[in-house]
């Protein structure tokens, strides 16, 4: 047995969910990359020689550093890299104002503005629209009521007398009625 179910969100908006969600699996990937607090987490490389950076940190006196160093030095030593090490406060923020300065500069943000602007006056329009609509109909049934209390008032309107044509109950009382003598 099929039954058709209307389609609620576009296919390719479900698969890009769906590899996004295998991709994020802690399966495929350890939750620790997913939700840890190193934002370049398997994004950043060594400009030597090619590693991932991974997250090193020292304390002292109370405070700690933290840094993203070459993953290949660390693992395969100092004849593979020699080992940058990049403070981490340092390069998140660099990238952090550069997707800023990216997706809200200038002329990006004024026309998501300007879009944003646009709708609500789509939509402003469409309410008002409907408004007018509701109001018109109101006015006509308040128009509509008047004349049926003015007709009233005049007496033109009577109640109509109860006949048995009418009054369906006067029928069924007299059947009953006549089998009890």
């Amino acid at each position: 047995m099929q039954i058709a179910v209307p389609t609620i969100l576009p296919l390719e908006l479900f698969d890009q969910v769906q590899r996004r969600l295998a991709q994020n699996s802690p399966k495929v990937t350890a939750p620790r990359i997913v939700n840890g607090p190193t934002l370049l987490a398997r994004l950043a490389v060594c400009a030597s020689c090619g590693a991932g950076m991974t997250r090193t940190g020292t304390r002292r006196r109370g405070k700690v550093y933290s840094y993203y160093s070459c993953g290949g030095s660390h693992q395969k030593g100092k004849s593979v890299c020699r080992g940058r090490h990049v403070s981490m406060a340092r390069l998140d923020e660099l990238i952090v104002d550069n997707v800023k300065e990216h997706l809200f500069g200038g002329d990006r943000l004024a026309g998501i503005l300007d879009a944003l602007v646009e709708r609500q006056g789509a939509k402003d329009q469409a309410v008002e629209g409907r408004r007018t609509a509701l109001e018109a109909e109101i006015a006509s049934s308040d128009d509509r009521l008047r004349r049926l209390y003015r007709g009233n008032r005049g007496g033109h309107c009577r109640p109509r007398r109860r006949t048995q044509a009418t009054d369906p109950g006067a029928e069924a009382g007299k059947g009953s009625g006549a089998g009890r003598s």
